[in-house]
């Protein structure tokens, strides 16, 4: 359990200090190979962690629409932007289970990308079937992986679910906390609705964690919630709790982990 929780901050703080937070997926399919597991069975825990990280916020969107006809300030582009999203990882999210579900689609694709013209004049008939064959087999091995997870250990997607929902709960709570330790009240819709909003754009801020950008979006966010004189420190506070403390954490544990020699076992 404390290793994985060490794989996790150090794969947030991967997210932190690279644009788009886009460091975070290839970080944590390193580190699981690092721990020994196969190419199918990594890909299988990427896929799962990361889907389970993006479903709340998804299922959260109903409460943002009803944040909006309670006053929530955002402008039209937000408002598009946020549902386009939100749309996309709804999406992607079937694509996924269409992939799983239907293996025929993925071998397929596989061996006509193998057999292009293209790469086989660039690397070779023989290199380019070898690929193919390569994507073909841990694919395989990546449903079944999957299958297992499904079909026999349904009760730790449950958990894992209900883990999820738990930890966005908290999150969502810090601005709410803060304020009233600060002797504000706030609409609670509107201040959970903002968030939502807010963590369905974050990832189209291209600074290194958002940098900048975040701290301003907030602030615009709970701008018509909290007195001007109260903004800044609210947000300075925000944003050490929830980016430079799991910064600091998570930095120190991904160099522990990094400079640690790989597992030796395969599974």
């Amino acid at each position: 359990m404390v290793r994985l929780l060490q794989i996790y901050v150090s794969t947030a703080f991967a997210a932190h200090v690279t644009p788009f937070s886009a460091g975070g997926i290839p970080l944590y399919f390193y580190l699981m190979r690092r721990e020994g597991l196969s190419v199918a069975k990594s890909t299988a825990l990427t896929v799962l962690e990361n889907l389970l990280s993006a479903v709340v916020p998804v299922l959260l969107v109903p409460l943002l629409v009803l944040a909006w006809r309670f006053g929530l300030p955002a402008r039209p582009s937000f408002r598009e932007a946020s549902l386009w999203i939100a749309g996309i990882l709804l999406l992607l999210a079937g694509i996924a289970y269409m992939l799983v579900r239907r293996p025929d689609v993925v071998t397929g694709l596989t061996s006509r990308i193998s057999r292009s013209r293209l790469l086989v004049k660039v690397f070779g008939a023989q290199r380019t079937s070898s690929w193919g064959a390569r994507v073909a087999r841990e694919y395989t091995l990546m449903r079944q992986a999957l299958a297992l997870v499904f079909y026999r250990r349904r009760m730790a997607i449950v958990w894992g679910f209900l883990l999820t929902v738990w930890y966005w709960f908290v999150f969502l709570l810090v601005p709410i906390m803060l304020l009233w330790g600060m002797g504000l009240r706030v609409n609670i819709v509107l201040a959970l609705g903002a968030q939502v909003l807010f963590y369905i754009l974050e990832p189209l801020i291209p600074t290194p964690g958002g940098s900048g950008g975040a701290e301003l979006a907030f602030a615009y966010l709970f701008g018509n919630m909290v007195p001007a004189a109260a903004v800044a420190p609210f947000v300075a506070m925000w944003r050490f709790i929830t980016f430079y403390l799991s910064l600091a954490v998570g930095g120190f544990s991904f160099a522990r982990l990094v400079g640690e020699p790989p597992q030796l076992r395969r599974t």
